[in-house]
């Protein structure tokens, strides 16, 4: 166990950047996502349409948790462990607060969703009905 955390350690600071923000652009594209597959969609959006919400729930807890350890482990060159965690923890929620937004928004198909309807300059517009 020992030798895996001495690798782990050992990573060059490039490379733990570049997994950091392969895993962030990941997230990106389960987050958007659509929630309705349609004909032609690919076996990813399938996959993720048909699996269970609660099992996406615990998923998202533990992808977030996953990327909150990487951006420690990628800022460890940061002596102050005060400002380590801050930064990771804005790093983390800031990044989930801007994939809501844009995921609610306009990177989503509009279509997808009986609650957006697109405006004329292409963007979406968000329509709340409250019965």
């Amino acid at each position: 166990m020992q030798a895996l955390l001495d690798w782990v350690f050992s990573v060059p600071a490039a490379a733990r950047w570049g997994i950091t923000l392969v895993f962030a652009g990941l997230v990106v594209a389960l987050s958007v996502t659509p929630g309705i597959a349609r004909p032609g969609d690919n076996a990813f959006v399938w996959i993720v349409v048909n699996t269970p919400a609660p099992l996406q729930k615990l998923m998202h807890t533990v992808v977030y948790a996953a990327l909150t350890l990487l951006w420690i482990w990628t800022l460890e060159s940061i002596e102050s462990r005060v400002l380590r965690i801050s930064l990771t923890l804005l790093a983390t929620v800031g990044f989930g607060a801007l994939l809501a937004v844009a995921a609610g928004s306009k990177m989503s198909r509009p279509i997808d969703s009986p609650a957006l309807i697109p405006s004329s300059i292409g963007s979406a517009t968000r329509i709340e009905i409250f019965t």
